[in-house]
């Protein structure tokens, strides 16, 4: 029972701290010239969510500020008390605190034009974004919309608190056919051609809670909120089911795929030498064989991009890519992707035009007697590599393995970050990758659309009977 009403209680962080938080789930590691906020209600007091960006043990009260919110429910209480975090979290330490909460402002873009206006800001926030990719660059999102708009309608939400611009979050709304019809999705802008995608910016937290509500208030133009290719465990820590509910878009948790990484820690020779044994004896052989056949040259391109002044495309390279895509399996692959195809050549070449300009580019192509027989085109951020393609021209097929050892190689001399290998084909991959990181959906379905509700139907009802499938076996395999 409350004995008292709700009261959010402020309170500051004095300095950047690195002790374990309060729940015992590790350190945080972070600068927090913040405000901290609490929630109290009767005898029971709650730190700052743990999902929050400026969660900190540290802090010292501000006596007297604390806001009282009448009769209102422990769940309107804690409603409030995320968004004075929101609030407090872009709130200099040397500022007097105010007692009260507000939303942060939320200004939506629906004209691709008007994109340009953001540009400085967005490379500002992109640069402050955790585990920012190619994907969520402003280039990037033009380069789709010119390609890909069709009959989808453009949701670009940008987060403010104040003067200060919190995050941007890019969404589209578009059709897409389901078993139950055509349905409205909401959703970001990735289409596939990424693993992982989230809110830009370094208040990811404030930019969903306060573009969820936004989203709940504005005139519906959706059957489905479904956020996808999220990193729920590394990145978004729950932030995205969590704003879905505050803002009443109670949300379905679907894993969605399994994404092969590997992280450049430590020394080439490390890592090679935790490989399977039997496994490096073969590329060796393989190595052997593809040398037998001719001079066997790599070269990496990496330009630094137009700031630094090199953003040459490269475009020798990127013909070379195209020319072994065409060669390889992706050549004869039906689902009009692979970087040979017509469907999809005119928007990678824009791409590579704007991933080059963005110093995001990374090409590798393996020659024999200069003959280009194997390529990795990527695109990476600050040491942090996305496999986009690769290949090798058929019957060389030791060729892609060798060009793999060599990027791998280059990159742990080049001190990167990591490299993400995308989802599926984990057999070929399974010998390099150091680690799996899960990729899933959260979806709302709105409660008044009926084939939005009957797809829900639909999708529990086929969970419930492959949850019973996997509990048969498992009953069997005891037996």
């Amino acid at each position: 029972m409350i004995t008292s009403p709700p009261e959010i209680q402020l309170s500051t962080v004095t300095r950047p701290i690195l002790e374990p938080d309060d729940a015992g789930r590790g350190s945080i590691r972070r600068w927090l010239p913040f405000r901290h906020t609490m929630f109290r209600h009767g005898n029971t007091v709650e730190a700052t969510p743990a999902w929050a960006d400026f969660a900190a043990q540290t802090y010292k009260p501000f006596p007297g500020n604390a806001l009282r919110l009448g009769q209102e429910s422990v769940k309107a209480g804690r409603r409030r008390w995320h968004y004075a975090c929101i609030a407090g979290s872009v709130v200099p330490i040397d500022r007097r605190p105010t007692t009260g909460t507000s939303m942060p402002h939320v200004r939506e873009i629906n004209e691709v034009r008007e994109l340009e206006t953001l540009r400085l800001t967005w490379q500002v926030l992109h640069g402050q974004t955790r585990d920012a990719s190619f994907f969520q660059t402003l280039d990037w999102l033009l380069v789709y919309w010119k390609h890909y708009a069709g009959e989808q309608t453009l949701r670009v939400l940008v987060v403010s608190a104040g003067d200060e611009t919190l995050g941007i979050l890019p969404l589209v709304v578009r059709s897409e056919p389901t078993r139950v019809g055509s349905l409205r999705v909401l959703t970001y802008p990735l289409h596939n051609w990424g693993t992982f995608f989230g809110p830009i910016g370094p208040h990811p937290t404030a930019t969903l809670m306060a573009g969820m509500e936004h989203v709940r208030r504005t005139p519906r133009d959706w059957d489905l909120v479904d956020l996808r290719w999220v990193n729920r465990d590394e990145v978004d820590h729950r932030r995205t089911p969590t704003a879905l509910d505050l803002a009443e878009l109670t949300s379905i948790e679907q894993h969605a795929e399994a994404v092969a990484m590997v992280e450049f820690d430590g020394t080439w020779d490390e890592y090679w030498m935790s490989r399977p044994g039997k496994w490096r004896s073969n590329l060796r052989r393989g190595e052997k064989s593809l040398a037998a056949r001719g001079t066997v040259r790599f070269e990496r391109y990496r330009p630094a991009g137009t700031l630094a002044g090199e953003d040459d495309p490269r475009w020798d390279l990127y013909h070379a890519c195209e020319e072994v895509a065409g060669q390889s399996w992706q050549g004869a692959a039906a689902d009009g992707t692979t970087m040979s195809n017509e469907a999809v050549r005119a928007f990678l070449r824009e791409a590579h035009v704007a991933a080059a300009h963005a110093g995001m580019l990374d090409m590798c192509v393996l020659f024999v007697d200069e003959a280009p027989v194997a390529f990795a085109y990527n695109y990476q951020c600050e040491g942090r590599v996305f496999g986009l393609r690769t290949g090798y021209v058929a019957g060389f097929e030791n060729a892609g393995t060798v060009l793999m050892q060599k990027m791998f190689a280059d990159s742990f001399a080049r001190r990167d970050v990591s490299l993400d290998l995308g989802a599926g084909y984990l057999d070929w991959k399974r010998p390099w990758l150091t680690k799996i990181v899960d990729s899933y959906h959260y979806t709302h379905y709105a409660p008044v659309a009926v084939r939005a509700q009957a797809l829900r139907l639909k999708r529990w009802v086929s969970a419930q009977f492959q949850a019973n499938q996997v509990a048969m076996e498992d009953k069997k395999g005891a037996v």
